[in-house]
């Protein structure tokens, strides 16, 4: 009875430090998630969610087209499991940018109880395990409205379940996998390697059950019914992703095929090897670790692959079985996903998260075999273990100074940042509810019930596919131009020169005025209100005005991030007196440098200004871009915070 009392007090002493860790991580998450990360384009898949909960249509109805191909009725990219978790969310508790973005703290806590429960036999092992995971979420990933933190969730529901099918030789596990597998493959389509992985489980279960306990080669005891019931699983994965939009198979092939060229025209690295590849993928994960515990990440992956090989081949009949249970499927799904990263050209931080958890994982499986093959050494295995008992201690107790210092990187972020919810608010205050907009994506994640927001882009490419008699009656009532437009538009200017005609730009994403009056000839905007805060620079809301009297000037709201207010209230006119100066010269990216055509200077006083500035008629066919920056020297840059001026 004292033996189990002692035991039970340790594992409470280690895992308290988690516990508080948790509640530190948690809490810090919910003071910044409204305003740190902001909020980009990734976010507008909320909407997905939110169509589905409030109208039971799965659809990405505010950017209903990507890679030339509609997904207004599902999506051929992504599973839907992410997606009706959202939308149960949104039913429960309505909705919210915040609520969205707990999927992915959810999913991180979820993976950390469920390592704890799987190395409960193994002290220290798990607290080390969510410690782990905590610092990753805390340091290195980056929250959003996307199904990426699910793809994690599935692979160590797969790793489970293969380490619980080897063990046992259930088909009811294996079953387990293949679902878990596909599910987490086709939630992310950059996930596929969890199925080969699965796959190659199921080898490796074979290969451990062909010795018998003398050592010789044998016909493992079941072949067919394990691999009828992973391929079950699987292909009832399946079942549920192509049933989300009608079994179209056709379609999604050439959506793919598309969305691969479209893919490899933005690539950072085009043309870079497979081994390049991985490595840029490989740091995009754990920049975040102190040197040299980077090469730590390396040796991990050799010594468990090492340790696997060695087992299944010169192991006991024992430790066959024990050993492969807990270390391959994490080793292999981990390898498998690192490997198919090779042939993936995209980068994105949501492609590190398994990144993070099968490295941690296998660390942890790593270490619990070490002790399970130490237990004909009874001496050196209650060494190893009350030295991992006093390493998680010791973390614990070090993170818990980590975690609860009063300031880290995304909450120093947040206090410069304007909040999401009160930004959207102001934005959409000037437009009625369920009005038809165009804009940028990430403002109409309410659509249909709050605003008919379409990205501007989308509707483009959907009204130039129509003829000129069936577009009358479809321009929007309502244009939100944000960051995203605006800095395209000015790309689109001065990335080809100082002006341009707009009918020598073959780039789809055009000046917007122009094509407007290339789609509605008769149609005409006025500027109605601005929004500013940091670090979206300014977001302006248009409205149709034939008829109306001109507005003398728009409704200004700009947010203050020191003092936590919005200022509404414009001060009297200043007339400014301005004098030629030295050509201002802007640099947009890795593009050349462009000189201004014409460049004026004024002396203001530091502060906010709503500048009004007069043109001279200018011939029809140019396309003009006005800049106000502090400096003859403007780096127009896209990413948001960038001091580009506006």
């Amino acid at each position: 009875m004292t033996s189990r009392w002692a035991r039970w007090l340790i594992r409470v002493m280690l895992w308290l430090p988690v516990v508080v860790c948790v509640a530190f991580v948690s809490r810090r998450f919910f003071i910044t998630a409204d305003s740190a990360v902001f909020l980009s384009g990734d976010d507008a898949m909320g909407n997905i969610s939110y169509a589905l909960a409030t109208e039971g249509r799965y659809g990405f109805l505010t950017s209903p087209i990507l890679a030339h191909m509609p997904r207004d009725q599902g999506l051929f990219s992504y599973g839907p499991f992410y997606f009706y978790l959202g939308a149960a969310l949104i039913w429960l508790f309505g909705y919210s940018v915040v609520l969205l973005r707990t999927i992915h703290l959810g999913v991180i806590l979820a993976v950390a109880a469920a390592g704890g429960l799987w190395f409960r036999k193994a002290w220290g092992v798990g607290p080390l395990l969510a410690m782990g995971l905590l610092m990753a979420f805390e340091r290195a990933h980056w929250p959003m409205i996307r199904p990426d933190s699910l793809v994690s969730f599935f692979a160590v529901a797969l790793v489970i379940s293969a380490g619980m099918a080897i063990r046992t030789g259930r088909a009811g596990y294996w079953f387990a996998a293949g679902l878990s597998a596909s599910c987490g493959a086709l939630t992310h389509l950059v996930a596929w390697a969890l199925v080969p992985a699965a796959a190659v489980m199921l080898g490796v279960s074979y290969l451990a059950d062909s010795k018998d306990e003398h050592g010789r080669w044998r016909r493992p005891a079941t072949v067919w019914l394990p691999l009828a019931a992973l391929v079950g699983g699987g292909l009832l994965g399946a079942t549920l992703f192509y049933a989300s939009f009608g079994f179209r198979f056709q379609d999604q092939i050439a959506f793919l095929s598309d969305y691969r060229r479209f893919t490899a025209s933005v690539s950072k690295m085009p043309g870079a090897s497979f081994p390049e590849m991985i490595v840029r993928h490989f740091d995009l994960a754990y920049w975040y670790l102190p040197y040299p515990v980077g090469y730590l990440v390396w040796t991990t992956l050799v010594a468990a692959i090492g340790m696997v090989g060695w087992v299944v081949v010169r192991g006991s009949a024992a430790s066959r079985q024990a050993v492969p249970a807990m270390l391959a499927p994490p080793i292999i799904t981990w390898t498998a996903y690192l490997l198919s990263l090779g042939r993936y050209d995209n980068f994105h931080q949501g492609y590190a998260i398994l990144n993070h958890v099968m490295w941690l994982w296998t660390s942890a499986a790593l270490v619990a075999t070490l002790l399970h093959l130490m237990n004909r050494w009874p001496a050196w295995h209650r060494g190893l273990s009350i030295l991992m008992a006093c390493a998680a201690l010791s973390v614990g107790v070090f993170s818990l100074t980590v975690f609860g210092r009063p300031s880290s990187d995304r909450l120093l972020a947040a206090e410069s940042m304007t909040p999401i919810g009160a930004y959207v608010e102001n934005i959409l205050e000037t437009v009625p509810a369920r009005a038809r907009a165009w804009g940028t994506a990430e403002f109409g994640i309410e659509h249909p019930g709050r605003i008919q927001l379409i990205q501007f882009w989308d509707a483009i490419r959907i009204l130039e596919a129509l003829p000129v008699d069936r577009r009358a009656g479809l321009s929007p009532d309502y244009l939100v131009w944000g960051r995203i437009e605006n800095d395209v538009n000015t790309r689109t200017v001065v990335g080809v020169g100082g002006t341009q005609t707009a009918t020598d730009t073959a780039s789809t994403l055009l000046v917007g005025p122009r094509r407007l009056i290339g789609l509605f000839p008769d149609a005409r905007y006025t500027l109605v209100a601005m929004t500013a805060g940091p670090p979206y620079g300014v977001t302006r809301v248009y409205a149709r005005s034939e008829g109306a009297p001109p507005i003398d000037r728009p409704l200004v709201s700009v947010y203050d991030p020191m003092l936590r207010q919005w200022r509404r209230v414009l001060g009297a006119p200043v007339k400014v007196a301005v004098s030629p100066a030295a050509a201002a010269e802007v640099s947009a990216g890795t593009g050349p440098v462009r000189t201004a055509v014409q460049t004026l200077r004024g002396e203001l006083v530091p502060g906010s200004y709503l500048l009004k500035v007069r043109l001279a008629t200018l011939p029809a066919n140019e396309a003009v871009v006005v800049l106000a920056s502090p400096s003859l020297a403007i780096p127009w840059d896209s990413q948001p915070g960038a001091p580009a001026g506006d």
